[in-house]
């Protein structure tokens, strides 16, 4: 009765649930509990029961509205793969979600809205660039009044400054391949002093997924500090992005816990320059990696 029943709210007559009965139960994957009343059920099991439904539906479009948030994760996939492998045939599937690394993996076109209005439409990218984008590229940045969280109660304010070099010069630009490092400087209050600070970041891509993070507690770098001005300098040799726009967070902590940290402090463009080995720069994905070819 169950899968009778959300059958029928979303339109399927009986004889149609017959036919799909047993594909129904199985790609939710709750035999067990198929006798079980749904108000029993948890929201994830409630969840697959709906998807599974709606994903059997003889229909020319099918509404996935953040549905996908609930549930473990191999179900996500799953349900990822069913969108995405043809069997939904040529309906057209609209997936309405804020879980940017799977918008870009599944739609080739997406919506941005803004208080209710279309704000821009086409290729996913482009469109999830606008949506984190936050004007020009950041290289430098006064953090004293950035807003910032914690993973604890305690609130410092120790992040006054940071600032991307070159060369050791500020700057929002770096080349592809090359070096650049990150200075940071705090101002730690007398409270904190005779604790070990931890620094750390991470640098992220368009889709807002980390890409790489490290910090000072991995290197044996992290000091006991005296209290007032620390600079943390980091330095990154020849590093491995591909062209494109990135964000850097900022964290301070003691190893343990983070008292402060800052979303998307700084960003910067990495730009592709002249390299008469290649003829093309890379054109996939945020890694550029050198590659020897040999034919035999």
């Amino acid at each position: 009765e169950n899968v009778y029943l959300n059958g029928a709210i979303l339109g399927m007559k009986r004889a149609e649930v017959d036919r799909k009965f047993d594909e129904i139960v199985a790609f939710a994957e709750i035999e067990k509990f198929i006798d079980t009343p749904v108000k029993h059920y948890s929201s994830g099991m409630y969840v697959r029961l709906a998807f599974s439904v709606a994903a059997h539906l003889d229909t020319d479009i099918l509404l996935v509205d953040e549905v996908l948030s609930v549930g473990d994760s191999k179900f996500q996939q799953k349900c990822l793969r069913r969108m995405q492998d043809g069997t939904l045939g040529d309906r057209t599937v609209l997936f309405v979600s804020h879980n940017l690394p799977v918008v870009g993996q599944f739609c080739p076109r997406t919506l941005l809205l803004e208080s209710g209005k279309v704000a821009m439409e086409g290729e996913t990218h482009r469109v999830v660039t606008r949506y984190l984008d936050d004007g020009a590229c950041r290289g430098k940045s006064d953090l004293l009044d950035a807003p910032r969280r914690s993973s604890g109660g305690e609130r410092w304010n120790c992040l006054r400054r940071a600032e991307i070099l070159v060369a050791g010069e500020p700057s929002s630009v770096v080349e592809a391949g090359g070096d650049f490092s990150l200075r940071v400087e705090c101002d730690v209050p007398p409270d904190l002093s005779g604790r070990t600070l931890c620094f750390g970041f991470d640098i992220r891509d368009g889709m807002d997924r980390v890409l790489f993070g490290t910090n000072t507690h991995q290197y044996l770098a992290s000091r006991v500090t005296k209290g007032g001005k620390e600079i943390f300098h980091a330095y990154l040799r020849g590093h491995a992005l591909a062209p494109g726009k990135y964000w850097i967070t900022l964290w301070l902590g003691d190893g343990r816990r983070d008292y402060e940290i800052v979303d998307r402090a700084l960003s910067f463009e990495v730009v592709w320059t002249q390299d008469e080995s290649l003829a093309r720069p890379p054109f996939a994905g945020v890694i550029h990696q050198r590659v020897e070819w040999d034919f035999q």
